[in-house]
């Protein structure tokens, strides 16, 4: 029959596996999980790392991708030149663009617009004028309602309409 040591610190009568085990190789096991448990902790600080690192790659990636696209816009149609060049003569010609955004004074209602132009282009073949209107309803309309982003964003879409008019009419006309 094989001596039973005494119970090890940390064990209880449940660990009948330890119970068994002499003093000397009750330790090594614990040095040896004790070392495992570093090893994952390392291993787990690891892919952390890893996973952050490729996050970084992804986003520089993104940016990359983003900045080819808007190299790609700035040289691609000459609509852009013609529009920075009459943006340059406007500037210098009419130093101060305007004296106010909106005028406040024809009682505009810009959503009562944008319903009508909405309802107008869903039920009838919406044309290149019906949905720049349609743009330029939703970004006064979030303009009136205090929604910076949202207006920029909907300015953004009428320039967007503007050259993909400008594209049709040069393809239309030549």
């Amino acid at each position: 029959m094989q001596k039973q040591c005494p119970l090890h610190p940390g064990q209880t009568h449940a660990s009948p596996l330890y119970t068994q085990l002499p003093l000397e190789e009750y330790e090594a096991l614990m040095k040896e999980n004790k070392a495992l448990k570093q090893a994952n902790a390392n291993m787990a600080e690891s892919i952390a790392e890893l996973d952050a690192m490729r996050l970084k790659e992804v986003e520089l990636d993104m940016r990359e991708r983003e900045l080819n696209e808007r190299e790609r816009m700035l040289n691609e149609p000459e609509f852009f030149g013609l529009i920075y060049s009459e943006l340059k003569t406007a500037k210098e010609k009419h130093p101060k663009f305007c004296e106010d955004f909106t005028d406040d004074l024809t009682g505009m209602k810009w959503q009562e617009y944008e319903d009508n132009i909405k309802a107008r282009n869903e039920h009838h073949a919406p044309t290149a004028e019906s949905i720049l209107m349609e743009e330029i309803a939703e970004a006064f309309n979030a303009y009136q309602h205090g929604d910076l982003e949202n207006s920029m964003v909907e300015f953004a879409q009428c320039g967007a309409v503007i050259l993909r008019m400008m594209e049709y009419v040069a393809k239309e006309m030549k």
